[in-house]
């Protein structure tokens, strides 16, 4: 399964177990590669993978088009299903950290 597949699969998790976002609709590949063409740059993708299986991501996205706003990220972590509760999440916390500092960054929040 190649990273987009993975991370579409557990979005759709995330809707469908209503936590971390307040999406209602299934998404589909063309929603997963438009979404991922908009995280160029400083807004980071991250993928935690097991035996080549993505099995959690996580993302830095824009928090507003206000230029005073630059320096803020809105934060996304998701998990699959049968690896929550094993710290995948708190690892993808902290590389999205690291990955805020290094792009100039300086706050992270989540508005899920």
């Amino acid at each position: 399964m190649d990273d987009l597949s993975g991370i579409l699969q557990i979005y759709n998790q995330g809707i469908e177990d209503c936590i971390s976002t307040l999406e209602q609709d299934l998404k589909d590949m063309s929603f997963i590669r438009s979404w991922f063409e908009e995280h160029q740059g400083c807004y980071s993708v991250l993928v935690a993978e097991i035996d080549s299986q993505s099995v959690g991501w996580a993302s830095l996205n824009r928090y507003s088009h206000r230029c005073a706003y630059d320096g803020v990220a809105d934060l996304s972590v998701y998990v699959e299903r049968s690896f929550r509760g094993k710290g995948i999440g708190t690892v993808l916390l902290k590389e999205l950290e690291k990955a805020a500092k290094t792009n100039g960054f300086y706050k992270m929040l989540s508005i899920h």
